[in-house]
């Protein structure tokens, strides 16, 4: 898996296999692992935050509005 797929491919299936590793690992030594400086795994980490909440934004019911 590791150098057959995109950075952000190996970061999404670690999180989804190890998600503790998100909270107790360095961010320095993940992005090193995924073959990426520090600033571009920030930047990773940012647009799949962002394309996640874009997806909840598409998926989330409507909210209803009160007078």
């Amino acid at each position: 898996l590791h150098l057959r797929h995109l950075p952000a491919q190996r970061y999404v299936h670690l999180l989804a296999q190890q998600p503790w590793v998100a909270t107790r690992v360095a961010q320095r030594h993940i992005a090193s692992w995924l073959g990426l400086t520090p600033e571009s795994f920030s930047r990773l980490k940012r647009r799949l935050y962002t394309q996640a909440q874009a997806q909840q934004k598409l998926s989330a019911p409507p909210v209803k509005a009160y007078p």
